[in-house]
């Protein structure tokens, strides 16, 4: 007890005496297991970056929080779903040369109309790396080759499949078709407040049932509610194509009948409510030129279908884990999980060494261990310590041994820790190293355990740590330290 008091109060000193220096450093949650793999939140966080950045580009306010919150629901599952491609593909042993891996980023490259040092600027400016772009376009080839052969090769479409698609289709088999289309508006905005939107929309159901039924009385119902530059008009916006308005209104005018009232559609400019007076035809495309069209179109919702089921057998098969949990207990939205870096202080402090293999007829062995991100090129060494005859270093000497040499506090991933002994006509023999990327890869797979045991990767020693985590939410963080 006394023990652990005793390096509780270490850690709190050694975290107010670093602060100023040592960054907080995301400690890696692991949000998925498939089979033997896991997918760390920053990999999920990598996953989603560019498609936020492109949300952010199209939306604003309230509709961007609704895109993004819908883009996290998918986002986990999108990832264990490439994942489990990903492992199929290597199962069969299927890869991607460099050669394919060039030609994909050359059409990148010619449909962008830029060269690889933009797009690799680019990339490094929305947080991610032209590495890190290369390996998620060679992943996307390695999952289309592998879909190629347990979907696309197994997909066929009949010569009459065919004639009916272009039978039960003909108003898709147009060209040149077009409404006559009346609208009422109420248009919304972030300004407004809840209560003013639920006031509107309860406005608009009332004028859509007056206007369902009598459509005759369209022209007035327009006059007297909608707001838009129409009203005047009866609401009349004339002739519409397709391709012409908004994706909502475009479904809603071309899915409904002559003389009929639509729905409430809701688009990112408010509430619509539109009645097609007239409907103009167009010319019927013959099925040898629409042939192709409807082959692709039938092939594609095969392979939708064929591919749902094969990734439901991949799941099945497969060891399954999901420890994110998109939802929280307070309320919190859950975006701030998936975009926000989750910091922490992390101390790592040596507690035992011991050597796995000596020889006694070489004396009395001694330790000593440096830091840095290569052999030999040392931020700082130590001294050596003798062992006991038992072959570990005396817990009074490590005790003695200046905390810095000691005590890691947020150590750079990229630094290693390099371990020598010394003995009778063998000084400073090299006994392996313990990569900090390893450490903390570890620590955060088991993040209720205190002490952790490493052997170097020559196997020649085994280091003891006690690790603690300190929540940095309140801490201020400047340079990073030698550590």
């Amino acid at each position: 007890m006394k023990k652990c008091i005793f390096f509780s109060l270490i850690v709190i000193s050694l975290c107010f005496v670093h602060f100023l220096y040592a960054k907080p450093i995301v400690i890696e949650r692991i949000v998925a297991k498939i089979n033997e793999e896991i997918i760390t939140l920053s990999e999920l966080q990598e996953f989603v970056i560019m498609a936020k950045l492109e949300l952010k580009r199209k939306y604003k306010g309230k509709d961007l929080d609704r895109k993004l919150q819908d883009l996290e629901q998918k986002a986990l599952d999108n990832l264990v779903e490439k994942k489990l491609l990903i492992q199929k593909a290597k199962k069969i042993r299927l890869s991607v040369t460099d050669r394919e891996l060039n030609l994909a980023i050359s059409s990148v490259l010619k449909r962008a109309k830029i060269t690889l040092d933009q797009l690799s600027k680019y990339l490094i400016s929305t947080g991610s790396s032209l590495e890190k772009f290369k390996k998620r376009t060679r992943d996307k080839l390695l999952i289309k080759k592998v879909e190629n052969i347990f979907v696309n090769t197994i997909v066929t479409v009949a010569k009459k499949e065919i004639e009916n698609y272009y039978k039960d289709n003909s108003d898709k088999m147009t060209l040149g078709s077009s409404r006559k289309v009346r609208q009422i508006f109420f248009p919304l905005n972030e300004e407004m407040s809840n209560n003013d939107i639920s006031k509107i929309k309860v406005l608009s159901e009332t004028v859509l049932k007056k206007a369902k039924n009598n459509p005759d009385n369209f022209p007035d119902l327009a006059k007297q509610y909608s707001k838009g530059p129409s009203r005047n008009l009866g609401g009349d916006l004339g002739v519409v194509k397709k391709g012409e308005i908004l994706p909502e209104l475009e479904k809603a005018i071309f899915s409904i009948e002559e003389n009929q009232v639509s729905g409430i559609v809701q688009s990112r400019a408010g509430l619509h409510i539109v009645l097609v007076y007239k409907i103009i035809p167009g010319k019927m495309i013959p099925l040898k030129e629409a042939h192709e069209k409807i082959r692709k179109t039938i092939f594609s919702e095969k392979s939708v279908l064929i591919r749902k089921k094969w990734i439901s057998e991949l799941r099945k098969s497969a060891f399954l884990e999901i420890t994110y949990n998109s939802g929280t207990n307070s309320g919190n939205r859950t975006l701030d999980l998936l975009f926000k870096n989750i910091k922490e202080h992390v101390i790592f402090k040596i507690t035992d060494i011991k050597l796995l293999s000596s020889s006694p007829f070489l004396g009395r062995e001694k330790i000593s261990w440096e830091l840095g991100v290569k052999k030999g090129k040392s931020r700082w060494s130590t001294n050596s310590f003798k062992l006991t005859k038992q072959n570990i270093l005396d817990p009074e000497i490590l005790r003695g041994i200046p905390q810095n040499y000691s005590v890691f506090v947020n150590p750079d991933p990229a630094l290693k820790i390099f371990w020598y002994r010394t003995r009778m006509l063998v000084p400073n023999e090299f006994l392996g190293s313990l990569s900090f990327a390893d450490m903390i890869k570890k620590v955060s797979l088991n993040r209720n355990r205190r002490k952790f045991t490493f052997v170097t990767d020559g196997k020649k020693i085994k280091i003891v740590f006690d690790v603690n985590f300190m929540n940095a939410h309140s801490l201020k963080s400047g340079n990073q330290n030698v550590q």
